[in-house]
């Protein structure tokens, strides 16, 4: 349970602005795996948050709980498990995306507990 509130929206600001600043071509020409892991901790670090508030009622109002994105989807072609953590050009059918809406709290809940958290840059 979250008792107040404005100090987990204000780490939700300084995550936004890591994004932002560490989301670039030079920082991350400049240094990769710096930039790529300061990246994944904000947008894991802002999940957990953002699905903490949702979950403790009257702390974010119905629109943050009702929002949607629209998202990518691939199909898995071989379980993803434990042991078999990192995909690879078999393991997805990755020719075959198909876009979809999903509400955010759900993506929230699937970066929270996912077994694979990586993300590609184009």
């Amino acid at each position: 349970m979250i008792f107040e509130s404005y100090p987990w929206k204000q780490d939700l600001i300084r995550r936004r602005y890591l994004i932002k600043k560490y989301n670039t071509k030079e920082q991350l020409d400049t240094n990769y795996d710096r930039a790529t892991t300061i990246i994944e901790k904000a947008v894991f670090y802002s999940a957990f948050i953002i699905r903490k508030l949702i979950d403790c009622i009257l702390k974010v109002s119905d629109e943050v709980d009702n929002y949607t994105l629209k998202v990518h989807a691939v199909k898995p072609l071989k379980s993803m498990g434990l042991l078999d953590r990192w995909p690879d050009e078999n393991s997805h059918d990755w020719e075959n995306e198909k876009q979809q809406t999903v509400l955010g709290k759900n993506v929230c809940n699937w970066l929270i507990h996912s077994y694979v958290f990586l993300f590609f840059l184009q």
